[in-house]
């Protein structure tokens, strides 16, 4: 593994997008979509790195591509730019979101289209509400963790739950009986 995978949390953070273009413009809604803040530049100026925490670059002049991975390395922020593994600090991958669930898949740069044909196929397998389930998964944390300390069998009431009557009406998008049905659940364990 070269790569190592992380989950950043970019939520009200200032992030570059040097250049132009539908690939810079895909990154652009995907950080938004992160919480992120995008800050737009045609050229690159090492003024523009004050502040930010991750840049992106596609569509801008080559000297700005390489001046703008050349002063982030510098200063540590992590860089990606479009299609050149050589000047990233960091590669984008696949993204199956089924929020809060978020799954990537990369390729290491190698093979971005295969990446995509396999988030296509786990995008098939994974239920639309998937993310719901683990919404309800977050609001009983503290409900469970309180009941059963033992993590063991926390681990198998949760393994249960997750798959049970209420994971099914969350899933379903039945909220009103989602609760209820859960906390049943945890009451029985």
């Amino acid at each position: 593994m070269r790569h190592f995978p992380i989950f950043l949390d970019l939520q009200g953070r200032d992030v570059l997008l040097l250049g132009a273009g539908e690939a810079l413009e895909a990154k652009a809604a995907l950080l938004a979509a992160a919480g992120a803040r995008p800050r737009h530049a045609a050229r690159f100026s090492p003024a523009l790195l004050e502040g930010i925490a991750l840049a992106c670059a596609a569509g801008a002049p080559e000297e700005d591509l390489h001046a703008l991975a050349e002063a982030c390395r510098a200063r540590g922020i992590p860089v990606n730019v479009v299609d050149r593994p050589e000047l990233c600090g960091f590669i984008t991958p696949a993204i199956v979101d089924r929020d809060p669930i978020t799954i990537a898949i990369g390729s290491g740069g190698a093979a971005p289209a295969l990446a995509r044909m396999v988030r296509q196929r786990i995008e098939t397998v994974l239920a639309p509400g998937l993310g719901r389930v683990a919404a309800l998964a977050r609001r009983f944390q503290r409900a469970v963790r309180a009941r059963l300390p033992d993590l063991a069998a926390r681990r198998r009431f949760l393994d249960a739950a997750l798959t049970g009557p209420a994971a099914q009406l969350a899933a379903a998008g039945r909220v009103a009986e989602v609760r209820a049905a859960f906390a049943a659940a945890l009451d029985a364990a």
